[in-house]
């Protein structure tokens, strides 16, 4: 496990803990095993007035590239979420997350 205490995101100090572990994908017991390395990133927030963490503190980042780096892994996560966030406003803006009916029936082709 790796820890890095005192380091800042947009001057937000923060806390990590990583871990590489394997997975079976396998969905049924009798299917062949398939294991793939994954690392676990959790990521709290550093507060001086909150002395204890609570589970609700952590967000937890999974990647298939054990190799990455912490920080690169926030990185990318945060290119990710700007785009998430603009094509969600953009749905919006253009009508797309309205729907005409609000019939099941209706939406399936």
């Amino acid at each position: 496990m790796s820890k890095a205490a005192g380091k800042h995101i947009n001057n937000v100090p923060y806390q990590s803990k990583s871990i590489v572990v394997e997975l079976n994908l396998t969905s049924s017991d009798k299917a062949p095993a398939q294991w793939v390395k994954v690392k676990l990133l959790f990521v709290r927030s550093i507060s001086e007035s909150k002395q204890q963490a609570s589970k609700h503190d952590w967000a937890l980042f999974l990647t298939t590239d054990s190799q990455l780096e912490d920080e690169k892994i926030l990185e990318v996560y945060a290119l990710r979420w700007g785009i998430e966030v603009y094509f969600k406003e953009a749905k919006q803006k253009l009508g797309f997350l309205k729907e005409q009916s609000r019939h099941y029936t209706n939406c399936i082709k």
